[in-house]
């Protein structure tokens, strides 16, 4: 029977509501402002072919290998091979690898290799259901890969596995060391589950760059979809990475158009960072990448973000990325100092070489425990901003968060230097002397969270947009905003809230409490309606009907439009109260006639 595929192209429309008004929101970066993806590796053709367990086994030096069938390696006893040369090949020729068990947990460097030596290229490889579990170093494809030199990855993907180890674990490699080159490219860790102490991650530990480094290690369209990463006791985990470090001179670990989904679920007495993509970045460039799992932490102290835990400051920065996934942090052993929890980051140290443009959160920011201290920050998109070098504030720019945030208990004893939560940045910190006159620029922001907190707690300091802002005993800084503005909703159009932030003698419209910082703040707004309140450290407040008119931004000088493009940083249509306003939705059908 004869069947034609008809396509019928349709227009439909939907309406944004009774009311059209809306708040402003940010426009797309031009293509030109979003950095290019590196250029794909050469790979080298692999000629000795690979046809079951015993040729696999065989593998060694500096061979080039190419598998011929798939290989199932169930019931098979599995030495991980050691290569000893550089310039190894693997060829996967589009087969799989399936099976592979290996139950060592005394045992250092586990996985189809113990290690792979520079020069080593894999490629077109897939593995399935696998389970490794070793020691330290542990991963599917490999334990590691030491040595100063090149890696390639090319389309190695993972599905359905199991690492378990202590540290540098991996869904594929357990951790990179001193590479001067090279890179990942296009490949994907699905359905995997990692348990781990410390340095895990969906997709490896750890990425190590030397100090002779001769380019950047590029990490490029690779994603970690589902799964988990589980950490029981320990530092620095990530749902793809744990740690990104580069080699602090010309190269940096490059990211483009990577993305993670996996939960990270963090447990025990673990510290440092912890990201539901990284938990510490460090001289690394993050190009449109993603994180959407859930990051959950039970008395897991440090640095918590929905992205990055934290950043060292040291770096290209961020472009174009985001996180969605909930941040959930729960103490059950009493209060600590520091703690920083962040939608986005949850420690940013601010050293003015890592920019952050157009990049976003919307999941809610929960804290359950008793955060008593004088040095916590949770915040929508950052946990603490903090100050720690000479080199200049950084930037932040076109950026925003979504995401309520919640703290059940909060105490600040000391009168002199107060935590903070807010809707954007829940802590700007001054650590110390010799810190720059520019603590940090941001422009063109807003912030969308409501602050809650269970106790009521008076004393507790809290923000729109800034929640408390500490500065050291001599220090003279200065914080820069420009065309800011925070309201509380959960939609664009507004969703009638009101009183939005907790009442207490530390709170704000748009900044809760000020330490002796110069504020210099340019045309920054507030809801008064949604927040319920009309005092702030800084910023102007409005109401909810004057915050959706166009007309009051662009009076005010705001790069605002009524148009979407890319040639503006605002947009904001045109209001017209009480018609509902309509908007094209092309939808694809797709008809079968027999």
């Amino acid at each position: 029977m004869k069947r034609t595929l008809i396509l019928i192209l349709l227009t439909a429309t939907a309406a944004l509501g009774s009311d059209a008004c809306q708040y402003p929101t940010l426009q797309e970066l031009a293509a030109g402002d979003i950095p290019a993806a590196p250029a794909d590796p050469s790979l080298t053709a692999a000629v000795t072919t690979v046809g079951d367990a015993v040729e696999l086994q065989a593998m060694t030096g500096n061979g080039k290998y190419r598998l011929t069938a798939d290989i199932d390696l169930t019931a098979v006893v599995w030495t991980p091979i050691a290569t000893t040369l550089s310039g190894f090949v693997l060829d996967g020729d589009g087969y799989t690898i399936s099976n592979l068990t290996i139950d060592e947990a005394a045992s250092h460097n586990q996985g189809l290799f113990a290690h792979l030596d520079p020069g080593t290229q894999v490629y077109d490889l897939t593995f399935q259901d696998c389970s490794v579990t070793g020691n330290s170093d542990v991963g599917i494809l490999s334990g590691g890969m030491p040595g100063t030199g090149s890696f390639i990855l090319s389309n190695v993907d993972t599905n359905d596995c199991t690492v378990v180890g202590q540290s540098y674990v991996g869904g594929l490699i357990g951790y990179i060391e001193d590479v001067t080159a090279g890179g990942i490219y296009d490949c994907e860790i699905t359905n995997c589950t990692m348990t781990c102490a410390d340095t895990g991650g969906g997709l490896t530990g750890e990425i190590l760059m030397n100090g002779a480094s001769t380019a950047n290690f590029n990490v490029v369209r690779s994603d970690v979809v589902g799964g988990s990463v589980t950490v029981t006791a320990g530092y620095t985990n990530g749902g793809f990475i744990g740690e990104a470090e580069g080699d602090y001179s010309d190269f940096y670990v490059y990211f483009h158009t990577c993305t993670s989904s996996a939960a990270l679920a963090v447990g025990g007495a673990s510290t440092d960072g912890h990201g539901g993509f990284a938990g510490i970045s460090d001289y690394a460039k993050w190009v449109s990448c993603s994180a959407t799992g859930a990051v959950t932490t039970t008395d897991a102290r440090g640095f918590i973000g929905g992205f990055v835990g934290f950043e060292t400051g040291y770096g290209p920065g961020y472009t174009n990325c985001y996180a969605t996934g909930a941040v959930n942090v729960t103490e059950t052993t009493g209060p600590w100092s520091p703690y920083l929890v962040g939608g986005f980051i949850g420690k940013y140290d601010n050293i003015g070489e890592c920019p952050v443009l157009r990049c976003y959160a919307t999941g809610n920011v929960t804290v359950t425990c008793s955060l008593a201290g004088d040095w916590y920050g949770v915040g929508g998109f950052i946990g603490g901003l903090l100050s720690v070098g000479t080199d200049g504030g950084d930037t932040i720019q076109r950026c925003w968060s979504t995401g309520d945030v919640y703290v059940s208990d909060e105490d600040n004893p000391s009168a002199a230097r107060k935590g903070g939560r807010g809707g954007f940045i829940g802590l700007i910190d001054t650590l110390g002397a010799g810190n720059p006159v520019t603590l940090a620029t941001i422009q063109n922001c807003y912030a969308w969270g409501s602050l809650l907190t269970a106790d009521n707690s008076d004393d507790a300091s809290k923000g729109g947009f800034i929640g408390s802002l500490n500065q050291a005993v001599g220090q003279a800084q200065t914080v820069v905003l420009t065309n800011c503005y925070c309201a509380q909703t959960n939609a664009v159009t507004g969703s009638g809230l009101t009183n939005q932030i907790t009442a207490g003698t530390y709170m704000g419209g748009f900044a809760g409490w000020n330490d002796s910082y110069t504020l210099t703040t340019t045309t920054c707004y507030y809801d008064e309606t949604t927040s319920g309140t009309t005092t702030s450290a800084t910023a102007t407040n409005h109401t909810t009907d004057w915050m959706m008119r166009r007309t009051n931004y662009s009076g005010a000088g705001w790069d605002i439009s009524a148009t979407v493009n890319t040639t503006t940083i605002w947009y904001l249509p045109d209001c017209t109260t009480g018609y509902p306003q309509m908007i094209p939705l092309q939808q694809d059908y797709f008809v079968h006639v027999q």
